[in-house]
């Protein structure tokens, strides 16, 4: 099982992607450009994990909107949250 951990940045931060085999060990890490629109950086994740079995996304602060684009993009992603996303219904 391949993971990928996903860290979203800012204006100043970059969004960094690794990649992990099934023994822990370090297959790829990528930096996206700065100054990226939300729908760029969505595109370029779903681009780097297209063959990952889980993406953990880092979902607290500015991560959140680019955690549920890739929630409806990518296979069920396993998202940090800093406090649970309101469920609609319930």
């Amino acid at each position: 099982m391949t993971v990928a951990g996903v860290d979203i940045g800012q204006r100043r931060d970059f969004t960094a992607v690794v990649t992990l085999d099934a023994q822990g060990i370090v297959r790829g890490a990528q930096r996206l450009r700065l100054g990226q629109r939300w729908e760029s950086i969505v595109a370029g994740i779903t681009n780097l994990v297209r063959d990952v079995d889980v993406v953990a996304v880092d979902a607290t602060g500015v991560g959140a909107p680019v955690a549920e684009a890739l929630a409806g993009r990518y296979r069920e992603p396993w998202c940090l949250w800093a406090s649970p996303p309101a469920r609609s219904g319930t």
